[in-house]
C-alpha cells in the first residue's frame, strides 16, 4: 500500500487506461486465438454458403493469374456462350471483358495476399479480425448504455462467442466485418446523442456515417441502417435539448461521411473492375422492394421465428411459442413483486427451450431466426429500453420490416441468425445483456445456456457442411465425365466445389432449353461424355438426343441432400 501512496498521482491517472488497453488488447488476442482454434474443426474446401464458394474462386482466379486486382474469373464456354446463360457459378457477371463473381471489392482485395501466403485458412483471418471488432464494439456499446465494466466484458464475450457472429467469423464471407462498420458506427452515433458540443457531436456524426458507407461496400443493409437509426438519434436528440443547429449540423456530418465512404469505394470498383457493383446491387434491392410482397412476409417470419431452413407451418409455430415463452420468463424477471408470475418461471423456461430440443432433433441445419440464434435479443426486447439505448431499440425493431421488403428473397432459409439483420441483434443483445443483472440468477442462467447451446450446434453444423461439402467436391472432381451440368434447382451447387474448378469444367442450366444449349457446348467442344448434377431424388432419365444414359451414380452431400450424378456418352 506504501508503495501506491508514493506514486505521482498524474503517473497513477495515466497508468490506469494503459492496463485497461492493456487488457482489451489480451482479450482481442484471446477471442482471436479461439477462433482459430474453432476453424480447425472445418475443412477449407468447403464454406457455410456458396457466396463464399464465388469469393474462393476469384481468389484462386488472381492467385493463378498473379495479380492481386484482376477479379476476372473467366468462362471456359465463353465462344459459345457469350452471354453467360450456363455460366456454372450462380451471379457471375460481365463487366466489359471480364467475368466477375464478387459483390464486395475491398474484401478480395485484402484477402488475395493472405489466400496467396496460406491459402483459405489464412485468410480467414479477416473473417476473425471482423469478429474480435464486433466484439470490442459490443463491449464500448454497453458502456454507452450505462453498463459497468462487468457487465461490459460479459457484453464482449457473449456477443463475441454465443452468438452468430462467432458462425460467420470461420467462414470467408464479408458479414463480420461489414457488421463491424455498422457496429462501431451506433457506437459514435451514441457518443454524437451525448455530446453537448457541436462540434464534437458532428465529428462523432460523420464517422458514424463514413463507417456506415465502408459497411455498404461489404452489406447493402448498411445504408438502411445507417439512415433509420441516424433519423433515430436525429429525433431523440430533438426532443431532449430541442437544439436544431446541432441536429442540422449532425445530419449533414453523417451525410458527408456516407458520401465520402460511397464514392471512394466507388471509385475503387471503376478502377479495379471498370464498372459498379454495389451501386447495382442497392438499386436490384430497392427497384425489388415492394414486388413479391408474400414471399417477402414469408421469409420475413422465417428469419424471425423460423426454426430451420425450410422451415414450415410446425416450425413457425413452435418458433413462436418458445420466442413468447422466454419473453414471458424476461418479464417475469422484472416483476420480483409478482410471486405467482416468478413461480411459473420454470414452466415458461421449459416451454421456451422447446424449440431448442425441436431444433436439436431434427438434426443439422442452419437457423435462420434472428431470436433463436441471439436468445440474448429477447431480453433486449422485453426490458432493453431505457432513456440511453431508446433510440438504438427503436431503430434496431424499426428496421426489421424494412429489412424485410428490400432484401434479397430467396436467401431466407440457408443463413444463419437471419444475416440481413444482425444489427438488430446485435444492439438488442447489447441491451439485453445491461439490462440482464436485475433480472435474476435463474433467467441469466437460462439465457446463457439457451445462447450457448445453440451456437454450439452452429458450430457444429458448419464444421459438418464444410466437410460434407468438400468430400462431395472431391468425389466430383475424381468423376470420369470432362464436364459436368448442373441441372434446374442445382445451379447454385458449382460454387460449393469451387476448390476443385481448375480440374472439372462446369456448366449451370436452369431449364430443358438451357440443358439442351448446355449439351450441345459439349457436343461442340468435341467432349464425348458429360454427367448431370441434381439433388437425389430428381429425375435422371433425361432422353439426350446423341447420347445414352450410361448410370446414375449417388454422391453424398450434406444431411438430407444427396446429390446424384445421371452419365451420358455420345452414341
Amino acid at each position: 500500500m506504501a508503495i501506491v501512496e508514493q506514486v505521482d498521482p498524474g503517473v497513477e491517472h495515466v497508468s490506469l487506461p494503459r492496463a485497461r488497453r492493456g487488457r482489451a488488447l489480451l482479450a482481442a488476442a484471446l477471442l482471436l486465438a479461439v477462433y482459430g482454434v474453432l476453424s480447425v474443426a472445418n475443412d477449407p474446401h468447403g464454406y457455410l454458403g456458396t457466396d463464399t464458394g464465388g469469393k474462393v474462386l476469384t481468389l484462386q482466379a488472381m492467385e493463378d493469374r498473379g495479380s492481386t486486382t484482376n477479379l476476372d474469373v473467366g468462362y471456359w464456354a465463353e465462344e459459345h456462350d457469350p452471354e453467360g446463360r450456363l455460366h456454372p457459378y450462380f451471379g457471375t457477371g460481365r463487366i466489359g471483358v471480364r467475368w466477375i463473381q464478387v459483390t464486395t471489392v475491398p474484401l478480395l482485395l485484402a484477402a488475395s495476399p493472405l489466400y496467396d501466403l496460406g491459402g483459405y485458412r489464412l485468410a480467414l483471418l479477416l473473417p476473425m479480425l471482423g469478429g474480435v471488432l464486433v466484439a470490442a464494439a459490443a463491449r464500448a456499446l454497453a458502456q454507452r448504455f450505462g453498463a459497468d465494466r462487468a457487465q461490459a466484458w460479459w457484453a464482449f464475450w457473449l456477443v463475441g462467442l454465443a452468438g452468430p457472429v462467432v458462425v460467420y467469423a470461420l467462414d470467408l464471407w464479408e458479414h463480420t466485418l461489414g457488421l463491424a462498420a455498422m457496429a462501431w458506427a451506433v457506437v459514435l452515433l451514441a457518443d454524437a446523442r451525448r455530446s453537448p458540443v457541436v462540434g464534437a457531436a458532428s465529428r462523432c456524426a460523420a464517422g458514424a456515417g463514413l463507417l456506415w458507407g465502408i459497411g455498404f461496400s461489404m452489406r447493402t443493409e448498411s445504408l438502411l441502417y445507417g439512415a433509420t437509426t441516424t433519423a433515430a438519434v436525429l429525433v431523440a436528440v430533438v426532443v431532449a435539448d430541442r437544439r436544431l443547429p446541432r441536429v442540422l449540423a449532425m445530419g449533414a456530418a453523417s451525410a458527408l461521411g456516407v458520401a465520402v465512404a460511397v464514392l471512394a469505394n466507388r471509385a475503387l470498383e471503376d478502377q479495379v473492375l471498370g464498372g459498379s457493383l454495389r451501386a447495382g446491387r442497392a438499386g436490384g434491392a430497392a427497384g425489388g422492394a415492394g414486388a413479391g410482397l408474400p414471399q417477402r412476409l414469408e421469409e420475413g417470419l422465417v428469419t424471425t421465428i423460423g426454426l430451420v431452413s425450410g422451415a414450415g407451418p410446425l416450425e413457425l409455430v413452435l418458433g413462436a411459442i418458445g420466442i413468447v415463452a422466454l419473453g414471458l420468463v424476461v418479464f417475469a424477471g422484472t416483476r420480483p413483486e409478482d410471486d405467482l408470475l416468478r413461480s411459473r418461471l420454470p414452466l415458461l423456461a421449459v416451454v421456451g427451450s422447446i424449440p431448442f430440443v425441436f431444433i436439436v432433433l431434427e438434426g443439422l441445419d442452419f437457423v435462420p431466426s434472428i431470436f433463436v440464434a441471439s436468445p440474448f435479443a429477447i431480453v433486449g426486447v422485453v426490458a432493453g429500453r431505457n432513456e440511453r439505448t431508446a433510440p438504438f431499440w427503436w431503430a434496431a425493431l424499426g428496421s426489421l420490416p424494412v429489412v424485410w421488403l428490400f432484401q434479397y428473397v430467396g436467401g431466407a432459409d440457408p443463413q444463419w441468425g437471419a444475416r440481413y439483420a444482425l444489427l438488430s441483434a446485435f444492439v438488442l443483445v447489447v441491451a439485453g445483456v445491461v439490462a440482464l443483472p436485475p433480472l435474476g440468477s435463474f433467467v441469466q442462467r437460462t439465457f446463457l445456456a439457451l445462447a450457448v447451446g445453440i451456437t454450439a450446434y452452429g458450430l457444429v453444423w458448419v464444421a459438418v457442411r464444410t466437410h460434407g461439402a468438400a468430400d462431395a467436391g472431391r468425389q466430383l472432381a475424381g468423376r470420369p465425365e470432362p464436364v459436368l451440368i448442373a441441372a434446374g434447382e442445382t445451379g447454385f451447387v458449382p460454387r460449393e466445389f469451387v476448390a476443385d474448378a481448375s480440374v472439372k469444367r462446369w456448366l449451370a442450366a436452369d431449364d430443358r432449353d438451357e440443358l439442351d444449349d448446355a449439351v450441345q457446348i459439349v457436343a461442340d467442344v468435341g467432349y464425348r461424355e458429360f454427367g448431370i448434377v441434381e439433388l437425389g431424388g430428381h429425375r435422371s432419365d433425361r432422353s439426350i438426343a446423341g447420347f445414352a444414359l450410361v448410370g446414375v451414380h449417388p454422391v453424398p452431400f450434406l444431411p438430407g441432400a444427396p446429390l446424384q450424378v445421371a452419365s451420358y456418352r455420345a452414341r
